[in-house]
């Protein structure tokens, strides 16, 4: 390995989400750009399949075939793993990703923290910070009292997404088309179900998944910021809180919330879950007194609704890539990349998933792939889309074009 060269260690290749990091810091690695060291579970050759099965990106290929016979590669498993990590935390890694399953992110972070803190090293930790409430609240008094915060950070990939909303001129310019904000709505429906190979990592449910993206962008849409402060998530407060599961989910908790409140005084209405509507639904829209930034996931676009005099444009699509390059390559700060947050603040959404959680310990059931109508201010009944189903009719929280009605 150069010195010139920054080290990257990627820890948990294997989930969904980490697949897309090894993909890209690979490309990163056969580019001559920065040096990789993966640490996972097992032999990286079932890693290798599993990706190879479920990603579609495109350079996949060429990075089979050229780089991954060439990764360093540490199994955890391995008798000889600890010592190998102990040479790899002297070697000055600049960067340690974190994208294991959420309840061993704790251990993770200590391990390498305190390695990486007096040599400008920085580990960053994929959403959400942890499972437990009582770990977010230990290691944000950790954090405070013993060991700079400064060299850890959570990421969320849809903060990534809306960067350049909330960036430099544009963000001015959509501000100025908005104006002073109303109402903040958001929206992440998916009509299919939990499937097996996600349900190992689903299991804390949409309130842990979902909710940790929802209250990072609520956080950036409140402060009109590119990262969620620890102060404006702080204000959140519920009024209403709806969650519910399909019967037969391979997960044990929620497949569906739904959330009424306030921050910073805004009020907000979001909804997330699986197993419900006839197509997918992935939106954003900031109401304001001027205008309505409407944030479309699916599109990938962003847009002043009924405004055709600013044409539509593009969210961070290529948003782990993006976060990857501007700490490793542009020399940014991790503050200044697309997606990052404070410790501070990735541990109050932990606090927050788990207010929501005790908002409403009753789940309801509801059948998958039905789909939602109502009218007014009354509760919708469940049509079945596809097939009949020998249970009851169960009421849901309605949503009509998108719009939960009061």
């Amino acid at each position: 390995m150069t010195q010139e060269k920054p080290l990257v260690v990627l820890i948990g290749p294997g989930d969904c989400a980490s697949r897309e990091e090894l993909l890209h810091l690979t490309k990163m690695m056969l580019a001559g750009q920065i040096d990789l060291v993966v640490i996972g579970k097992g032999p990286f050759e079932t890693i290798r399949k599993d990706i190879w099965k479920k990603n579609d990106v495109p350079f996949i290929e060429d990075l089979l075939r050229e780089g991954f016979d060439h990764l360093s590669y540490i199994d955890i498993d391995s008798p000889t793993a600890s010592g190998k990590i102990l040479v790899l935390q002297t070697l000055n890694p600049r960067l340690v990703h974190i994208t294991t399953p959420n309840n061993t992110h704790i251990p993770l972070i200590y391990q390498w923290s305190s390695a990486l803190v007096k040599r400008r090293g920085i580990v960053t930790v994929q959403k959400p910070l942890t499972s437990d409430l009582n770990e977010a609240l230990a290691i944000q008094q950790a954090f405070s009292m013993k060991i700079t915060s400064s060299n850890v950070f959570g990421f969320d990939h849809y903060a990534s997404k809306v960067y350049p909303c909330f960036v430099n001129g544009m963000a001015q310019t959509l501000r100025s088309l908005v104006g002073n904000i109303k109402t903040i709505q958001m929206r992440f429906l998916e009509q299919y179900c939990v499937t097996l190979h996600r349900a190992y990592t689903l299991q804390g449910g949409m309130t842990e998944d979902w909710g940790a993206h929802v209250f990072a962008l609520l956080g950036i849409f409140a402060d009109w910021s590119t990262t969620p402060s620890f102060e404006t998530l702080d204000t959140v407060e519920f009024s209403r809180v709806h969650r519910g599961r399909y019967p037969g989910a391979p997960i044990e908790g929620d497949t569906y919330f739904w959330a009424q409140g306030k921050v910073m005084d805004i009020p907000f209405d979001v909804m997330a879950g699986k197993g419900i509507g006839d197509a997918s639904e992935k939106w954003a829209r900031i109401i304001g007194d001027q205008g309505t930034l409407l944030i479309n996931f699916d599109t990938n676009q962003f847009m002043i609704e009924g405004n055709p005099a600013f044409q539509p444009q593009s969210t961070n699509k290529a948003h782990t890539e993006t976060f990857l390059k501007a700490i490793l390559l542009e020399g940014k700060r991790p503050e200044e990349a697309p997606g990052v947050h404070s410790i501070k603040s990735a541990a109050k959404i932990v606090v927050l998933i788990h207010g929501l959680q005790k908002a409403a310990p009753k789940l309801f059931a509801y059948i998958p792939g039905a789909y939602v109508k109502g009218v007014g201010n009354t509760l919708g009944m469940m049509e079945y889309a596809e097939r009949n189903y020998s249970v009851p009719l169960v009421e849901i929280p309605i949503y009509k074009e998108g719009f939960i009605k009061n």
